[in-house]
């Protein structure tokens, strides 16, 4: 197992929760010196990342670090800590039942008016307190909203993510269904880039399907 900084252990199993170009998320038991244990999810840099990945990666545990404090635990997903050993970085964050991608799913439609104004309302406001703090998350889609066991959504994955004002994009990054105009156009992004994705996904779940479901990222753009 692994040793990290507040003397908690953690090891690590090969069962893979999800993974994205950013690293791969496994399941990890936390124990903590109380030897109470805790299921949690590790996100694992893929082994062989240059150096401007393992940077990268860093700076996403920072933001991701500072959002999960600026929450108090709610609305935004909860980072524990950071651990490196050899050539493998993981960020230890709370494991959670499922995404709101995998409710869609479920669905497949519409989700209840009712449902989808208190999710819409929880995003809304975790999204506020993280605009407040000038962490903007630049991904927010259905897949990195994740629910807890009472159904409560948790913004997560910053791998993209800023934490400053106004900034130009330098690339074209992000999922084409929740991209504003700035973003494919490379032009200052702002909060509205996250506005514009909240919109997006409050309409996915009012309808069941994206607005511009079938198209092509071109023919987003």
């Amino acid at each position: 197992g692994l040793t990290l900084d507040d003397g908690c252990t953690l090891e690590v199993s090969d069962e893979e929760l999800g993974s994205g170009g950013g690293g791969v998320v496994l399941a990890a038991t936390l124990t903590r010196r109380s030897g109470n244990t805790e299921a949690v999810a590790v996100k694992r840099l893929p082994r062989g990342a240059s150096e401007k990945e393992q940077q990268k990666f860093v700076k996403e545990f920072k933001i991701a670090r500072a959002a999960s404090q600026q929450s108090g635990g709610v609305g935004v997903c909860q980072v524990y800590d950071f651990v490196k050993q050899g050539k493998d970085m993981f960020i230890v964050m709370k494991r959670y039942e499922r995404s709101l991608e995998d409710l869609l799913q479920q669905q497949d439609g519409p989700l209840p008016l009712q449902e989808v104004l208190v999710l819409a309302l929880h995003i809304a406001r975790a999204l506020t307190g993280l605009h407040a703090a000038e962490i903007r998350v630049q991904d927010l889609k259905p897949g990195n909203i994740l629910l807890d066991k009472e159904g409560r959504p948790h913004i997560s994955d910053f791998g993209i993510s800023a934490i400053e004002g106004a900034t130009k994009a330098t690339s074209v990054v992000g999922t084409s269904n929740y991209m504003c105009g700035e973003m494919f156009s490379m032009d200052k992004l702002t909060d509205k880039v996250d506005i514009w994705a909240f919109a997006v996904m409050v309409v996915e779940m009012c309808t069941g399907q994206v607005p511009w479901y079938g198209m092509r990222s071109e023919q987003i753009m």
